[in-house]
């Protein structure tokens, strides 16, 4: 006869095992040694109602608490739900479910997998912005209004007088002499100049006399840029390089002169003719605008909501395109004499026309620099509008000095909308995955438009004037344009402006029509009048050298007018956009900005489906800092992505470290690793290192056929007879508990959640059933069981129903062995009955085929207090294999250690077996 102690150990389910693992193990924690209960998590209240996600928005100075609850194809988001009455409603509802809620400082992002929703809290309440609006369209026009001060200026003002000529021009520098007036031209237009009777002529301040693009875009709450207009090409009023070979005075720049010789009889000099010129056209650029708030894009728009992330509208604009610079003066204009008796006077637009050379700079224009920022709120009417660059001393000094302005980023194709089925904020700056791009549905046709509202010069474009444009005033425009994806052969896009006031503009554009992006193959322009749509402009779309668009650029860099008039059958805008699923994709936003996601922030990893990200970094905040590498959890397996320095996010990507691919989203961070789920169970992954920590409950669980009574029934917790890889297909979270250093795995479906003590590495079940938890809590752990909110970090009462059944006792061989006596080594506080009829108890079984168990001996728990249990004598039973059972409900202050079993070998000789 010998003494065996069995210490309780956690649950397996392989074949080959120690005595004292578990068949079933519930509400039980193994730690120093022991087995102690584990009591129901506290109760912290009861919502008003059940929520998908709720998240905790929590700074230095708050702690709030939102949830959303997801319907069929909509969400409602909720704040101060732990309120006890109704809680405070954000908005009635948000278009497509919301797969994730994420903080970066008091701005909460809303995700959907097809756009992102912000949130933002000021003033003790949230305001719902929405998704970031469209940049509100600037109207243009151009004006040479020329009020005390004439365009002519004479070469003797520049040169002199000698008799009927000016002094020393000839010939042979007669161009370079009309570079040096037109120069000075400019100059006195702008500045002011004295006549030759003395008289001194104000200047018109701030002129621009070339060609230029006009860009804008939002200015964030970080000083970055996002949803950028289109580049709007700036034509003067008069053309740059006139209608006719001979000048007229439609030209920004032409010259009027004569060489004459007078009659030999008289007199043999020769000559410029004194009162030769040239005329010279400055202009300037108005615009109006409203930033407050109006119906934009189908939807209405208060820009004022948004003054705490966007600063203001950022007026960007290029160099001088170089198209009207003197420098390109024509070269064939006649300097041949005539007689001053038969004057042949001459009359030239100085620049001869658009070279190729010329519109080649045009079209691969992509430096702007700021001139101007307009502050949310503000607003100018289209009858009173504002001049740009205004004349006051700080945009004359950003005119005067332009290339040292700050120069504008190019769109980040910001004008799209990303969803996405995974996001993760990590560094403070959002990640997401696994992404859903909606290209954008097109600018607006207004933003291209040239506004001329009077049938005069005030707005003409490059000489051509608006009231010879083709076509009658519309009702609608329509433009349409075809994207090549790359993984379809082409995909339409149509964009209705929104109706004007009335119909008062005819189709008058700018020359330079883009879309912002450039996979944009093709553009369509239809218009409405009289109820009759007509197809009046298409054109092929080229890609940009060096902006994220795709372009088309009229001759003559003319304005941009019908060029047909084809009827066609009411277009009808189509309400599905083209979009673009990229499920290995990764996307980081900006740095504290969750608005902007740069193009270089853009990471591919592998060729699967991105089902997750985490690190090892413990949500200690917010924003998660450090610098472990970011994990990303894919269908081919896991990648790590090694944090970088500066401007580069991460450097390097390894590929995965293990073979065995991920099966589920769901992850759960911890300081030990990130686990996640394999075919074969939980992996952890730290550094490059995977390992496989649930071995000892892959197989699946052997069927054991117990014999019991009815006063087992809801006291003794039977075991899952489900393989835990099966069970693992109903994951609902893996959720940290930093208080016990413990992985809960929580499935829905299943009779008890699984716990994983990492001390111990050993798995026990727990009763504690949990819907969601609560996001973003950290220090805290709070848990949702449908309407009920529970504390992780205390008890609601110390009593726990507790529940083991050991494996098989073989006592280190299959031989017969006689059972005397088993004693449970425990202390046992408050023992108490788990119901009326129900007892706390102990039992014995025993068996010899190691699937039918017989009950041996059973006892039911007085109420009180226990040092050790003994089952008592068992008078010699003689079997091969015995179970040990204990189910009731004690205080959690108990603790079993191990049992005792005083058992002897029948047989030595396994012969006589």
């Amino acid at each position: 006869m010998s003494r065996t102690q069995t210490p309780i150990s956690g649950i397996t389910t392989t074949s080959v095992y120690n005595d004292g693992d578990t068949y079933s193990l519930v509400n039980l924690r193994p730690k120093n040694g022991a087995m102690y209960p584990v009591s129901p998590r506290k109760i912290v209240q009861e919502l008003s109602q059940k929520y998908d996600i709720v998240f905790v928005h929590q700074n230095n100075d708050y702690k709030n608490w939102i949830g959303v609850i997801n319907d069929s194809d909509s969400s409602s988001v909720y704040w101060d739900i732990r309120y006890q009455g109704e809680p405070l409603k954000t908005i009635a509802t948000i278009q497509g479910t919301i797969n994730s809620v994420q903080q970066i400082g008091n701005t909460i992002s809303l995700i959907t997998g097809d756009n992102i929703y912000y949130l933002f809290y000021q003033n003790k309440g949230y305001t719902f912005l929405g998704e970031i609006p469209q940049i509100p369209v600037i109207g243009l026009k151009t004006s040479d209004e020329m009020s005390t001060i004439t365009p002519g200026f004479y070469f003797t003002d520049l040169y002199g007088r000698s008799g009927d000529f000016v002094s020393g021009v000839t010939p042979d520098n007669f161009i370079d002499a009309t570079k040096g007036l037109v120069n000075k031209a400019m100059d006195a237009i702008m500045n002011g100049y004295t006549d030759n009777d003395g008289v001194f002529h104000e200047g018109l301040g701030l002129q621009l006399f070339d060609a230029c693009f006009i860009r804008y875009a939002f200015r964030l709450y970080d000083g970055t840029l996002t949803k950028h207009s289109p580049p709007i090409l700036i034509m003067p009023v008069r053309s740059i390089a006139g209608k006719e070979e001979e000048g007229s005075d439609d030209s920004i720049k032409s010259v009027f002169y004569g060489f004459f010789q007078l009659p030999i009889p008289f007199d043999d000099r020769k000559g410029l003719i004194y009162n030769s010129r040239v005329n010279v056209y400055g202009y300037r650029i108005y615009i109006h605008y409203n930033f407050t708030d109006l119906w934009s894009d189908g939807r209405w728009v208060d820009y004022t909501n948004w003054k705490d992330i966007i600063q203001s509208v950022d007026i960007f604009m290029s160099a001088p395109l170089g198209i009207s610079n003197i420098e390109n003066i024509r070269k064939d204009m006649s300097t041949a004499y005539s007689s001053i008796n038969a004057p042949s006077w001459k009359k030239y637009n100085l620049i001869k026309g658009i070279s190729p050379e010329a519109l080649k700079n045009v079209s691969n224009t992509s430096t702007f620099y700021l001139i101007k920022s307009i502050p949310l709120g503000s607003s100018k009417s289209i009858l009173d509008p504002e001049p740009f660059p205004s004349s006051d001393d700080s945009d004359i000094s950003k005119m005067e000095n332009l290339i040292y302005q700050e120069v504008m980023t190019d769109d980040n194709f910001s004008n799209h909308k990303h969803g996405a089925e995974v996001s993760y904020t990590y560094n403070n700056r959002l990640h997401l995955a696994n992404i859903k791009t909606t290209f954008f549905e097109g600018f607006n046709p207004d933003y291209f438009l040239w506004y001329n509202t009077a049938d005069t010069a005030d707005g003409n474009y490059n000489g051509f004037k608006y009231a010879d444009a083709q076509g009658p005033k519309y009702a609608n425009l329509l433009i349409e344009v075809e994207i090549n994806t790359g993984l379809t052969n082409q995909k339409e896009y149509r964009y209705l402006s929104d109706p004007p006031y009335f119909p008062v503009y005819k189709m008058f554009m700018s020359a330079f029509i883009s879309y912002p992006d450039p996979r944009a193959k093709r553009i369509t322009i239809y218009r409405q009048s009289g109820g009759q749509w007509y197809r009046v402009f298409t054109a092929p779309l080229e890609t940009h050298n060096l902006l994220s668009l795709s372009y088309c650029i009229t001759d003559s860099l003319k304005p941009l007018v019908e060029t047909s008039a084809d009827p066609v059958t009411a277009p009808v805008p189509t309400s599905h956009l083209p979009s673009i699923t990229e499920p290995n994709k990764i996307k980081v936003s900006e740095l504290s900005n969750p608005l902007r996601f740069p193009n270089i922030n853009t990471y591919q990893v592998g060729n699967g489906t991105i089902l997750a990200m985490a690190t090892n970094a413990m949500n200690v905040s917010d924003r998660n800092y450090g610098q472990y590498p970011l994990y990303v959890f894919t269908t081919q397996g896991v990648w790590t992505l090694n944090v970088g320095g500066g401007e580069v996010v991460y450097s390097t990507q390894t590929a995965p470290a293990s073979a065995e691919s991920p099966t589920t989203g769901i992850v759960g961070e911890t300081p030990l690793g990130v686990v996640f789920t394999t075919q074969r169970g939980l992996m952890i992954i730290n550094g490059q290192q995977v390992q496989f920590i649930s071995p000892q409950i892959e197989q699946v669980p052997m069927v054991l056929n117990m014999e019991t009574n009815s006063h087992c029934d809801g006291v003794v917790f039977p075991a899952e007879h489900r393989k835990f890889s099966e069970l693992l297909k109903g994951l609902s979270g893996l959720i940290y508990n930093h208080y016990e250093n413990e992985l809960i795995i929580n499935v829905k479906d299943a009779g008890y959640n699984y716990i994983l003590n990492f001390d111990n590495q050993q798995f026990y079940q727990s009763t504690e059933k949990l819907d969601i938890s609560v996001l973003n809590a950290f220090p805290e752990l709070f848990v949702i069981d449908g309407f009920t909110l529970k504390d992780y970090a205390s008890a609601e009462n110390p009593l726990a129903h507790v529940s083991f059944i050991l494996r098989p006792l073989l006592y280190g061989t299959p031989d017969i062995k006689r059972l005397e006596r088993m004693i449970l080594n425990a202390l046992l506080y408050n023992v108490t009955n788990p119901a009326g009829n129900k007892f706390s108890l102990a039992m014995v079984h025993h068996s010899n085929d190691g699937v039918n168990f017989r009950a041996t001996i059973g006892f039911p728990l007085k109420e009180g207090n226990h040092r050790d249990f003994d089952m008592g004598l068992s008078s010699g039973s003689k079997h091969n294999r015995f179970l040990f059972t204990f189910a009731g409900v004690v205080d959690e202050k108990s603790r079993f250690n191990l049992i005792n079993t005083e058992v002897d070998k029948e047989y030595n000789n396994t012969k006589m077996r």
